[in-house]
């Protein structure tokens, strides 16, 4: 079993930052993206730049389609997410949709 680590990002720009040179630094070290940098990110419906935690997630997409792979992306919000936000949350391109509260 292997450890596992925790990377905080303070934007939508540092997310997009950390998946592309994870996986880029994957497939030049092993050739493939076979074992994915990240199992999984959280990512905050209130994270402050790049517009938003919305356009932060179909950018990582766009970077993902690119090797071919797919991180599952969880929503946070600290309110109770109406149909509205729901909706915005998977036509993102996020999995799932997690309250804080």
């Amino acid at each position: 079993m292997g450890v596992s680590e925790v990377k905080q990002c303070d934007s939508g720009k540092e997310a997009l930052r950390l998946v592309t040179e994870g996986l880029t630094q994957r497939r030049e070290e092993q050739g493939s993206v076979d074992n994915l940098p990240f199992d999984y990110i959280f990512m905050d419906c209130q994270m402050p730049d790049m517009d938003d935690e919305y356009e932060a997630t179909r950018e990582i997409r766009k970077v993902e389609k690119s090797y071919g792979v797919r991180i599952p992306v969880i929503a946070l919000s600290g309110h109770d997410p109406g149909l509205r936000e729901a909706r915005e949350t998977i036509q993102a391109g996020m999995d799932a949709f997690l309250d804080k509260t």
